[in-house]
């Protein structure tokens, strides 16, 4: 759990880089100069991508134990982010001027690239794990009620056609549903229910 906490708040924390992405730029590299365009996001966003990717179907693959080959997608994805970083750097020898601002821009864009590519595959994680425990959460919720034939405030058609509604319902499936008449009642299954007592 405590591994869970820490990805999600370096998640957090890459969604605000991320989001403040240009921002982060200009403050870096337009200070001198007024006239500056941030570029990149799209080349870090992909390897975010990417990296989501890469470890959201190896994670799949560990988890219900599929026979599909993972080291194939990394290595494709991996390629991925390396043609990407290559063109954040190529874009820095484009844009910028000066020898200082080139390194500078390149090796940032190579840590953006580095970075972003870290939270697509946390947030990949973070993502099949929550969405895991909804689903756990909403299968046993269904069984506990169920099926959902017999809650609270429902009602069953009787063998006459009336309708009977249920005052309370167990958890698990039900033969002794009490009815809006005062009479139990077994549920049929199949809409019905027959009475099974007077009281």
């Amino acid at each position: 759990m405590g591994a869970i906490i820490l990805m999600i708040i370096a998640l957090i924390g890459g969604y605000f880089f991320l989001k403040n992405f240009e921002r982060i730029d200009r403050s870096l590299f337009g200070a001198d100069n007024p006239d500056y365009e941030s570029y990149g996001l799209i080349p870090v966003m992909l390897c975010c991508l990417f990296g989501a990717i890469a470890v959201g179907g190896t994670f799949l693959q560990s988890i219900f134990d599929a026979s599909w080959d993972t080291n194939a997608l990394q290595r494709l994805m991996l390629l991925g982010v390396s043609f990407v970083a290559i063109f954040g750097v190529y874009q820095a020898f484009v844009h910028q001027e000066k020898t200082g601002s080139i390194i500078g821009k390149a090796v940032f864009m190579l840590l953006s690239c580095a970075l972003s590519t870290v939270i697509g595959a946390l947030g990949a994680v973070v993502l099949i794990v929550v969405l895991t425990i909804v689903l756990i959460l909403y299968v046993a919720a269904f069984a506990l009620g169920g099926g959902g034939s017999s809650k609270k405030g429902k009602y069953i058609i009787d063998e006459n056609g009336n309708k009977v509604s249920l005052k309370s319902a167990d958890l698990l499936p039900s033969d002794n549903l009490r009815g809006s008449d005062g009479k139990s009642y077994r549920d049929c299954g199949d809409g019905t229910a027959q009475r099974t007592s007077d009281y």
